[in-house]
């Protein structure tokens, strides 16, 4: 999973792809690799939304990571199964994703990446961002009560 507004580094998306074939071929598909933004380029007040975020959705979920949004993120196609029938369709996805392996039993690495400014497209929540808050709030709650596909606790290690 990678956004296109090239805030993220190609080589950072070779050492997503590279960590999860080595875990692969030790023979474990529970894994979800994901990148944690320890390089950010943006601007300080886009830091701290986003470190707010990932406390308040560590906080609601009961999950643990660093960087929530950190990007890319590569898992095996199975962690898809253990999702509910209707994923978020914001980017709360990235949230979901996280939460629905730690609840599944999956190991969740996170791997340094440099975040770049964004160089392409525009925003398309800048003008709204209190709007854009709340709702997500609203939609961690909604993961939560969703929970996790019960196929989920068939899939192997």
């Amino acid at each position: 999973m990678l956004r296109g507004d090239l805030q993220y580094d190609v080589n950072d998306l070779d050492k997503v792809v590279s960590r999860l074939v080595t875990v692969f071929q030790a023979g474990n598909t529970t894994t979800l690799v994901k990148g944690r933004r320890r390089t950010r380029l943006d601007n300080p007040s886009m830091q701290l939304v986003s470190a707010v975020y990932t406390f308040i959705t560590n906080l609601i979920l009961s999950i643990n990571v660093k960087d929530v949004n950190g990007l890319p993120k590569g898992f095996h196609k199975s962690l898809t199964i253990a999702l509910p029938d209707n994923p978020m369709q914001t980017f709360v996805l990235d949230a979901q994703l996280v939460y629905t392996a730690q609840r599944a039993g999956w190991t969740i690495e996170e791997i340094p990446v440099t975040f770049h400014a964004r160089r392409a497209g525009i925003s398309s929540w800048s003008g709204k961002r209190i709007q854009t808050y709340l709702r997500s709030i609203h939609q961690l709650f909604s993961v939560r009560r969703a929970g996790v596909n019960a196929a989920a606790t068939s899939v192997k290690k």
